[in-house]
This record gives C-alpha cells, structure tokens and sequence, in this order.
C-alpha cells in the first residue's frame, strides 16, 4: 500500500480508562490504520477534553498538513467544530479526508444543520454503520456516504468452546453504559418479574459498564430491591470481553438510546457466541436475526421482553446451541481483518 501517512483524529483518552463505545471503536480503528502506512507513520490527534486547547490545536494543524490521507471519527459536538476546518482542508489543499460516522444520529445532525450537507459532501467517505444511512444521507443531499461494518480485533472463540447450557438458574447479562436509555431498568424489572411468577429463581441477570451518573441512584435502588437475582459486576477491560461473555446464557439489549448505530457490544457477543434478545430500535434488525440469533422486540411494547426470556428459558440445548453457533458464524463478518480490507480499498480508489 502506498499511503506514506495516515492522520487520526478521534477521542482516544490513552491516559484514561475509558470504555465507552466511542472511545473502544476509535483506539482500535487507529490502530488498525496504523499497520497499513508505510512504516507505521501515523499522526494522532486526541479529542479527550483533558489536554491543552492550544496543544491540542497545534497538533491538529500539523496533523492536516503532513498527513497524504486523514480519517476522523467526532461526536455531534466535535463535528460543530471541526467540520469547517475539514472543509476548508478538502477544498484548499486538495487533501483526501474520511469520516467515520459515530453512532446513528448523523441524519439527525444533518437535519439540524443544513450547512453540513457542503461539508459532508468535501470528504472522500463517510462511512456509516448502516445501509439505511447511506439511503437517508442520499435523500438529504450527502452522496459519499458508504456502509462499513463496526469492527472488533478479538479472536472469536472456537466452535468447540460452546458449552452445553447451564443448569437452572440460566445466567444472563446487560454489557453496554448503564443508563435510562439502554433499558437497564426493564432488563432488571423482567428478570425479577419472571423470578417471582414463576416462584423460584430461575433467572439471574448480571449487569457490566459504566454507570451513568443521572441513574446512579434509581440503579442503586433496583439493586437493592432485586438484590436476590441482580448483581453489578463493574467494568471489563476490552481484553477480557469475550471471555467474559461467553459464560453466560443470554445478552439482554432492550435499547431505547437516541444515538444508537451499530453496537459493538453485539460483535463482541458474536465473538462469545452469546445469543442477544433485543428491542427492534433504530438499527438493530439490520444485524440481529429474530430466532437465528436471538430475539427482536417491539421497542413500543417493552413488556414483550419479559415473553422473549421465557422464550429464551424454554429453549432445549439443541436449540440453544445452534443459535450459538449462529452468532458465531456472524463473528467472521465483523473482524478487523476484514473491514480493514474494504477500508484500504476505499482508501487507494
């Protein structure tokens, strides 16, 4: 490959222990495109809002101008910001410019902002993480934009590490921020509904991620109250995910959140083999399969969650097996290897 210098400007937080999807998706795409440069020259420029302002613009700068081809992954207010200077960059210097979109709220932003129509338009790509973006930045004037797939660079396990079901009670898990939004409260609320109807604990639900500081008290609550079958278990490095994940019977995503795009808590789930019941919110049906993968819900009806664990609880272990190995098959389409393949195709074009 013949790109001499690769630019990256992202929220990275290397200093910080981070685990946010934003800050995961941008340290692993920065180090993929590192090892497709010329001997490893890459150019970083962190986001985090903890360094210096004119450190920050100072190596902005010398990112723009010494960098052949420069990818960008922003939220909504970094994009207010830097846009501008993509642009002018695009436009002034002729420079080759790619920007990741974060999440699924680029048609939202696109809507509010008009103007960004003309800066979305200067840049090489924007790869975005559905199809269904791509169709709706067309229809509002954007024409570069492409899919590409989320991404993680763990190994999948083995088909032969799937393990035959636990006994009862079976073990399931949320892994994603603990907020409002992500329905962490239904997932604790209908765990401890079907415990209590069914009058012994058959269902134990552990929850992973950082707490979002507005629902620290009403989780702390539900915490306490269904102390029986719900047990915070914090925060897992990025290395110890799959291993994590594979122990347990079911992933619980009942999402309601604004920005949701393309979750990689759900590759990080294929790669454990570990089967997903989620609403039907935003994008989840473009890359979850009701009954092959897991099981979709109507997002309007978050009662429903509570029939798609005892559809879960009910299955025999040849059933549940397949749909394991189903998710694992899914994996190979969400390795780094092979993302990164279209991504440098995209990129020598």
């Amino acid at each position: 490959m013949g790109i001499k210098r690769i630019g990256f400007i992202g929220h990275l937080a290397y200093n910080e222990a981070k685990f946010d999807g934003q800050t995961v998706s941008s340290r692993l795409l920065a180090t993929e495109l590192e090892k497709i440069t010329v001997k490893r020259k890459i150019v970083i420029v962190d986001t985090c809002k903890s360094q210096n302002r004119i450190l920050f613009f100072a190596k902005l700068i010398r990112c723009l101008f010494s960098c052949s081809h420069i990818v960008f992954m922003l939220s909504e207010n970094g994009m207010k910001a830097l846009l501008p200077v993509f642009y002018c960059f695009s436009k002034l210097f002729r420079k080759r410019i790619y920007h990741r979109v974060i999440g699924g709220n680029i048609n939202k932003y696109v809507e509010e902002n008009r103007k960004w129509v003309k800066y979305l338009n200067s840049f090489s790509i924007n790869w975005v993480q559905s199809d269904r973006i791509v169709q709706k930045l067309w229809e509002q004037g954007v024409s570069n934009g492409k899919y590409l797939r989320n991404f993680r660079d763990a190994e999948p396990i083995s088909i032969d590490e799937i393990t035959d079901s636990s006994p009862s009670p079976r073990y399931f898990c949320t892994f994603c921020r603990v907020t409002k939004s992500k329905g962490i409260s239904e997932a604790i609320e209908s765990v401890a509904s079907i415990n209590q109807e069914t009058g012994k604990i058959v269902a134990i639900l552990h929850v992973f991620g950082p707490i979002d500081d507005s629902y620290r008290e009403e989780f702390d609550s539900l915490l306490v109250k269904h102390k029986e079958y719900v047990v915070y278990k914090g925060i897992v490095t990025q290395d110890k995910v799959v291993t994590t994940l594979k122990q347990y019977y079911y992933h619980l995503f009942p999402t309601t959140w604004e920005g949701e795009g393309f979750p990689g808590t759900i590759i990080d789930c294929y790669n454990a083999a570990l089967p997903t019941i989620a609403t039907n919110w935003a994008y989840n049906s473009d890359f979850l399969e009701d009954g092959k993968t897991g099981y979709l819900y109507n997002w309007k009806m978050p009662e429903m969650l509570v029939s798609c664990i005892k559809k879960a609880l009910d299955e025999t272990d040849n059933e549940h097996h397949l749909i394991r190995v189903n998710n694992l098959k899914e994996a190979e389409k969400y390795r780094a290897s092979v993302v990164m393949k279209q991504i440098i195709g995209d990129m020598n074009d």
